[in-house]
């Protein structure tokens, strides 16, 4: 017994410094790997990313250098937030590849949907991001092409000045009442309809599309929507994302959520174009966005975090509510047909 007591102390320091062993031997790859695409990315020296018009010029310089300092690189690194349809710049690129040129960005930041779409049209490229990055599979998607690093909200939203509380919608059929008639704006992000369209059914989501179109709405950009709801040219914006409402609270406009449930749930990607000119910069920039020091940036300057990352500020927030997250099933075979048949129904041009 003495000797199996002793033999089982031996065994228990043994299995011990086994383990430790084990995981300095499981962390040195990771380690290495990392270090060899920050390696890559100095000598590529510069990087090109594509990111939401409501990136201020600070917030944009902010990025930069708290990327740069944590990987004590020394490249050029050009933000570019050119606003637009998320589908033409998808098209912008698809061309470029298809040609053999290099595409215009390294990186697109876009949703959930429009990260779908370069993944079935093989315009975006995969990398071990566990492997490298030891980053969690939950924030992983497309078959590792891409990364999730944010969650926005798309809501009907108000201006608090010139609807009466008790006509504010408390529930999407509130929001096609006849009261709303040539008074309600819809934005060019039609894969929100497509959305609900995943927890509806296509047959009640396409006709929603159909009585939004019912109400003669005035038609624009999310940001467009934004200044004809702060002009009071539009009562109601059919959606709009959370950015832009927490614009209005830094800047005191009177617009509002209306809070109401199932909550469209869009995932901000990120990823590496096929083809980019500077690909390891570029993977390490999306890593860079799920850090914790990408994740306050973001947070701060966009008010948005992650509802996969506990304690957040969107973990909080969807604490008791319903939300209608994009399945990967739905969006490599169904949202791209519905968002189509969307900008039919509204008018929108692709």
């Amino acid at each position: 017994m003495k000797i199996i007591n002793r033999t089982f102390g031996r065994s228990v320091l043994g299995y011990m410094i086994a383990l430790v062993y084990l995981a300095i031997a499981s962390t040195v790859p990771a380690q290495s790997k990392l270090e060899s695409v920050i390696k890559a990315a100095q000598q590529e020296g510069a990087l090109t990313v594509n990111a939401p018009s409501s990136l201020s010029a600070p917030e944009r310089v902010q990025f930069v250098l708290t990327f740069l300092k944590k990987y004590g690189l020394k490249i050029d690194v050009q933000i570019d937030p050119s606003g637009g349809s998320m589908v033409r710049k998808i098209a912008k690129v698809a061309q470029e590849i298809a040609v053999g040129q290099p595409p215009t960005w390294d990186v697109l930041i876009m949703t959930d949907y429009h990260h779908s779409i370069l993944f079935k049209e093989n315009l975006s490229q995969q990398f071990d991001w566990s492997g490298t990055f030891g980053t969690d599979k939950k924030y992983v998607a497309y078959k590792n092409h891409s990364i999730v690093f944010a969650t926005s909200f798309a809501l009907p939203a108000y201006n608090s000045e010139l609807v009466r509380k008790e006509d504010v919608p408390k529930s999407w059929d509130d929001v096609v009442s006849p009261k709303w008639k040539g008074k309600i704006g819809i934005n060019n992000a039609t894969h929100h309809w497509a959305r609900l369209a995943q927890v509806w059914g296509e047959k009640r989501g396409v006709a929603f599309m159909k009585q939004l179109k019912a109400l003669d709405p005035k038609l624009g950009s999310n940001a467009e929507i934004f200044t004809k709801l702060q002009l009071g040219e539009i009562l109601v914006a059919a959606t709009l994302t959370d950015s832009y409402l927490d614009q209005a609270r830094k800047s005191g406009a009177p617009i509002k959520f209306a809070e109401i449930n199932p909550i469209i749930a869009p995932q901000y990607m990120s990823g590496t174009l096929r083809g980019a000119r500077h690909p390891n910069a570029a993977s390490l920039f999306s890593a860079f966005l799920l850090s914790k020091e990408g994740q306050a940036i973001w947070e701060k300057t966009q008010g948005q975090s992650s509802l996969h990352t506990t304690g957040t500020q969107t973990w909080n927030y969807i604490q008791g509510r319903d939300l209608v997250v994009l399945e990967e099933n739905f969006a490599l075979s169904k949202i791209d047909g519905l968002s189509e048949q969307a900008d039919k129904i509204f008018g929108f041009r692709r």
